[in-house]
């Protein structure tokens, strides 16, 4: 790496087709991978431990030290069925470094320090890791990196409020070599602690106010991999299990309290690769099997209330499935044909499980999938040629399944019960004496309903409130009232059908014998249809449909030029698309048919995705001297975002997205350079100047908003020892 890293998302944002999101502090960023960035659209996993925490405005929650990873592999779109299934924009997938990848063949024991200066927010870390090789066949690593900071200063010179932080990470590792058998154990540690926004990922104090928020995680990856003399078996089982708790202490928020958010994830995969030849041709068969559960439990304590989050309701989602992916290669052609079948079992938890129980709905969501996988490829000298078919699907989130009351698309569809009208106030008829006399009734008869039509004229308005109050009571507890309103298996997976074309070339030698060139260009195409977000039932046939389209078109490309003296990259993304929501048509919600325009039916810009960036790096060595140095420069287009809702379109925000009011993030761009010098071979010395002039530019918010103002220049120092 060039430059010091201060976090995994340093690496990830150089690479086409990905960009960071959300927040200046590392909790509060998410991985976007082709515009897909919520939970369930990227999968991102620790060596095979799922990262995927679903919180709402919550980061992706990667807060491991980039030094000691080893291998970052991104699946961009669903075009690798092996990997996982679910996730519409694509896998990351780290592996962290193990012993061997500090000591030579002649070394045992070592040990590696390290210690970094931020000037921006004064920003200290320290990483001590030591490692070794016990006996011929095994490997022990063990890491400890500590880091603190103050609040980001801006570019205007002042300070960003409540964006210190605080985190220790720890790691440790062992490897076992048994000849054909290969065994994994890691365990990874973190915790983090500060004064933040709610809003982690927007940056700002907004929704939710200012926490205290404390977070603990424990990871644990066992693997194990054997592969004989024989091109028929080359399996791999991984176990993986990690659990994390966040508590939120809320300081400026009604009633004050906490909220506690506990996740349980088990990663169950095992696969196996054969090879045949034949013919002529090599047949590869990948296949495999896969488990995983999610496990939420989540709890609100204030003043006032005491249970369970409405908004982030616990619950559990296993799925399993089974693949098998052929590649067949003859003639300089490779064909790809595979497909995969997935189950789907989502759990509803604790009070939500007792109101759906209550109105005879299920709590539990079952559903299948089978999504195929069809490419080729041509390879012929230093031309590569590809093609790529895939199909794929995103289950909702546990908080669109389960989440209750206005949070619920389905508030008001027709099975839930409407805020009950208050009653009129009726006026009191007196009883007339003529009439009682002339009906042959008496007169102490007309004087006792008399006294009583007084009484009740003076007393009607309690009697009617006390009635309009137990009808209002008796909805709020109602498990058919709208407060109860969720959407659960009304939900259908959302579709998507994505195409890839491109083309690669690799070059050695091109200018001169020791360099090295290589370019890759390609084009996808995505299309999702059920969007989750478009449900709506039918008011005339109450019939309950999800007819969202969304449509994705980009452009990557990929350039790396590397010479003994001179170095140069170039990452261009280029996103553009579009959403129709379909559902004006009888639409039973009432504001969709009070805020929306005739406009709104046509299609709209994506406002979620991420700008069109261009990333160029390049820069210089001195071989005999160790030393190298280099300039980044990232361009950033201006892009379509969210700058509020409609006034009087209550809840828009999540539920009616024709709400948004729509405004556009002016671009922007930056200079970065970076420094390296190895003046031993156990020292190395980094400096890197972010944000080089100062520039005053917008993150991206949540949901396609704005966010928090970026760090002005920060001047990061840093050296490592090895011995």
């Amino acid at each position: 790496m060039y430059y010091w890293i201060t976090d995994v998302f340093d690496i990830l944002r150089n690479i086409p087709g990905i960009a960071v999101q959300g927040g200046v502090r590392t909790s509060g960023k998410t991985i976007s991978i082709r515009g897909f960035s919520d939970n369930e659209d990227v999968l991102i996993q620790i060596d095979g431990v799922s990262q995927n925490f679903e919180k709402y405005r919550y980061g992706s929650g990667v807060d491991i030290d980039p030094e000691l990873l080893k291998e970052i592999a991104v699946f961009r779109g669903g075009s690798s069925i092996a990997q996982a299934s679910g996730y519409l924009g694509g896998v990351v997938q780290m592996e962290t470094k193990d012993a061997s990848d500090f000591l030579s063949e002649s070394e045992q024991f070592g040990s590696d320090f390290k210690s970094g200066y931020n000037t921006n927010n004064d920003g200290k870390v320290y990483a001590l890791t030591s490692y070794g090789r016990a006996f011929d066949h095994f490997d022990f690593l063990a890491s400890a990196t500590k880091r603190n900071t103050n609040d980001y200063q801006l570019p205007d010179g002042s300070r960003f409020p409540d964006s210190d932080e605080s985190q220790l990470s720890l790691l440790g590792k062992m490897e076992i070599d048994w000849g054909d058998l290969h065994f994994t154990g890691s365990h990874r540690y973190g915790e983090d602690s500060g004064r933040e926004p709610f809003d982690i990922t927007g940056g700002v104090t907004g929704i939710g106010g200012v926490v205290r928020r404390d977070t603990k995680e424990n990871a644990t990856s066992l693997r194990l991999q054997y592969e004989p003399l024989t091109s028929l078996i080359d399996m791999d089982t991984s176990v993986g299990y990690i659990e994390k708790t966040v508590l939120d202490g809320r300081e400026e928020s009604a009633g004050g309290g906490i909220d506690t958010f506990d996740y349980r994830i088990w990663t169950i995969s095992t696969s196996n690769k054969s090879v045949f030849e034949y013919f002529g041709l090599t047949h590869e068969i990948r296949y495999g099997y896969q488990w995983n559960r999610e496990r939420r439990t989540t709890f609100r304590e204030n003043a006032v209330f005491s249970g369970f989050n409405l908004a982030q309701p616990s619950g559990e989602k296993r799925n399993w499935g089974v693949y098998i992916d052929n590649t067949v290669s003859i003639a300089g052609f490779e064909f790809h044909a595979g497909a995969r079948h997935d189950n789907y079992d989502v759990y509803a938890k604790d009070d939500i499980r007792s109101i759906l129980e209550a109105r005879g709905d299920a709590d539990l969501i079952s559903f299948s999938e089978t999504t195929p996988s069809l490419g080729v490829e041509y390879h012929w000298n230093w031309l590569d040629i590809f093609y790529s078919y895939s199909e794929g699907f995103r289950a909702p989130l546990l908080d669109e399944y389960f989440a209750l009351s206005s949070l619920s698309r389905c508030f008001y569809f027709d099975e839930f019960d409407r805020r009950p009208e208050p009653l009129p106030v009726p006026e009191v008829v007196f009883p007339d004496l003529i009439e009682y006399l002339s009906s042959g009734r008496t007169f102490d008869e007309w004087a006792a309903d008399q006294e009583a039509a007084t009484e009740l004229d003076r007393n009607i308005e309690g009697i009617i409130a006390r009635q309009n109050e137990a009808n209002l009571q008796a909805w709020i507890a109602s498990p058919t009232g709208q407060l109860s309103a969720s959407c659960g298996d009304n939900y259908e997976p959302e579709q998507a059908a994505n195409h890839e074309v491109g083309f690669a070339i690799t070059f050695d030698g091109l200018i001169s014998d020791s360099d090295k060139f290589f370019g890759k260009f390609t084009y996808y195409d995505t299309r999702v249809t059920n969007l989750i977000e478009s449900i709506y039932q039918d008011a005339v046939t109450l019939e309950v449909d999800q007819p969202g389209v969304e449509v994705r078109k980009g452009y990557e490309i990929e350039l790396q030029y590397d010479h003994p003296y001179v170095f140069a990259e170039l990452a261009v993304s280029i996103l553009t698309g579009y959403v129709q929501y379909n559902y004006f048509d009888n639409n039973i919600d009432p504001r969709v048919s009070q805020i929306a325009t005739a406009s709104d039916r046509g299609k709209f810009e994506l406002i979620n995705v991420p700008a069109n960036t261009i990333n160029f790096t390049f820069g210089g060595r001195v071989p005999d001297w160790r030393f190298e140095f280099g300039h980044i420069l990232r361009a950033y287009d201006s892009r379509n975002v969210s700058v509020g809702t409609i006034v009087g379109c209550d809840g828009g925000l999540f539920v009616v997205p024709t709400c948004l009011l729509r405004g556009e993030q002016n671009g922007y761009m930056t200079s970065n350079l970076f420094a390296s010098w190895f003046p031993h071979n156990a020292l190395e010395l980094r400096l890197t100047v972010d944000n080089l002039l100062n520039k005053e530019f917008q993150l991206s918010g949540f949901g396609g908003g704005l966010g928090a103002i970026a760090p002005g220049r920060d001047v990061r120092l840093s050296f490592r020892v090895q011995y």
